[in-house]
């Protein structure tokens, strides 16, 4: 847990959330803190996944298949399951982005 940080990240009523850190304690304004720029990490590569997803659906499922040489079933699957394999992840971006 980060100290001190409530007032770079936190706003009430438009003012910067009040620090009361000591030297060995996290204050409840950091500790709200920093769950909240954990959260906004774990939340940000998930949608950064489903737009890629969508990006290939926009892009066509068989035809990336056909571009990466591999069954149109494995690239249905990333869809469905809102992933892409990371060994083909540079390859798929490249394509779809390409594209656009």
């Amino acid at each position: 847990m980060e100290q001190f940080i409530a007032p770079k990240v936190l706003m009430v009523n438009g003012e910067p959330t009040p620090c009361e850190c000591s030297e060995n304690v996290v204050c409840a304004y950091c500790v709200q803190a920093n769950l909240l720029l954990w959260e906004r990490e774990e939340h940000a590569a998930e949608a950064r996944a489903k737009k890629l997803c969508q990006e290939v659906k926009d892009y066509g499922v068989r035809r990336l298949a056909k571009n990466l040489d591999i069954p149109h079933t494995t690239v249905a699957g990333w869809v469905k399951n809102g992933k892409v394999k990371s060994s083909y992840l540079p390859f798929v971006a490249v394509l779809v982005e390409g594209e656009g």
